[in-house]
């Protein structure tokens, strides 16, 4: 007779063939820009399983650095894999794809060619894919680029990643099969469903876990993930994207300040880093420190605060519960989040450094 531990153990392992166990350790990528109050001095070597650096840029000679501080931040950012060993670390590209994806498949080839001698030259361990958006006009080579860059990233033993759209509608410029076949994981950018503008001028969430009554299908992270889904994207390569930031509005009247409640304008500056529209997470914290109210809406996995005519939707250790919970019940490959340098990196919040990353990697479990 097997004993009773081998025994699931293997049975584990005969549902994870047959995709009905995702029996792989869940990824947690996060996502980093340089910021003067979070540089990359204080990134955590072991929060993360993966590091990406936004952004560098796509030129016809290869990939190029955004900003002239970058060249130092990588060789800095690199060197947190000497404390932990299995961190990985990829560079993002978000602007100046149409320079390289409409070209010739020579001038592809030499492209990628030079971008894995450049992530290679500076300690990366691959490339994300940040385009927003290719067009539908844009498909065929886009995938010819993907699958021509692939090669290269293989043959370098590196990975290859991208970053996908928070609606539908800015998908027509992407092939499934290609995704499916070529990239190691992909991200879903399951927010910035709502903020204040002027088609957009009633209260709502940044990043709901499920659709709100009365909007429109695809304004949440289950709706959204569920699509890509359908399409045929397998639910391993994709990770749930979380965000340490919220959005605030000003409200017409401060005695209405529910979901859809009537804003005329973007929130005032938060009141720690003072960004107007944004709120980081320490924002939040501070907030509500000097009173203001906090809802937990469990209903549709997300909360809001209030104050006065203030009014912040943003992300809470409970809501990441509900959003890893659901992430784990459809077997995704993990999270994405965007991004270190939004949560607190300073105990404002009197929760320890970085409460919400850390949040998200204990109810991962990794």
């Amino acid at each position: 007779m097997i004993p009773r531990t081998l025994q699931d153990i293997l049975v584990t392992l005969l549902l994870s063939l047959h995709g009905i166990v995702n029996a792989a350790r869940p990824l947690m990528v996060c996502y980093y820009t340089a910021t003067s109050y979070f540089p990359v001095s204080q990134v955590p070597a072991n929060v993360c399983t993966h590091i990406i650096y936004a952004f560098g840029r796509v030129d016809v000679e290869g990939i190029q650095p955004q900003s002239p501080g970058d060249l130092q931040n990588y060789r800095t950012l690199v060197q947190l894999k000497k404390t932990n060993p299995s961190l990985k670390i990829l560079l993002s590209l978000q602007n100046g794809f149409p320079s390289v994806v409409g070209a010739d498949q020579g001038t592809v080839k030499r492209f990628s060619q030079s971008a894995v001698k450049f992530l290679a030259d500076n300690g990366f361990d691959g490339v994300d894919l940040d385009w927003e958006y290719p067009t539908a006009s844009d498909k065929n080579s886009y995938k010819t680029f993907i699958e021509i860059l692939r090669k290269e990233i293989v043959g370098a033993k590196m990975l290859l990643s991208a970053a996908l759209p928070n609606n539908p509608s800015y998908f027509t410029g992407y092939d499934v099969n290609c995704l499916s076949s070529n990239m190691d994981f992909m991200t879903v950018m399951a927010y910035d469903f709502h903020l204040f503008t002027k088609k957009d001028t009633t209260t709502g969430y940044n990043s709901p876990l499920y659709t709100p009554k009365g909007e429109s299908q695809y304004l949440s992270a289950s709706a959204l993930v569920t699509y890509f889904l359908k399409v045929g994207l397998p639910s391993g390569q994709l990770l749930l994207g979380i965000p340490l930031y919220g959005r605030s509005w000003t409200l017409a009247q401060a005695s209405s300040h529910d979901l859809h409640s009537p804003a005329i304008g973007k929130g005032s500056p938060g009141p720690y880093r003072h960004f107007k529209g944004l709120y980081l997470y320490p924002d939040a914290c501070v907030a509500l420190q000097r009173g203001a109210n906090s809802v937990l809406d469990a209903t549709n996995g997300a909360a809001y605060l209030y104050a006065n005519t203030t009014w912040v939707a943003y992300e809470t250790i409970d809501t990441i519960k509900l959003k890893v919970a659901w992430m784990k019940s459809v077997s995704l490959g993990g999270v994405g989040v965007w991004a270190l340098h939004l949560d607190d990196n300073a105990g404002v919040c009197r929760a320890g450094l970085f409460p919400l990353l850390n949040a998200i990697k204990s109810n991962l479990g990794i």
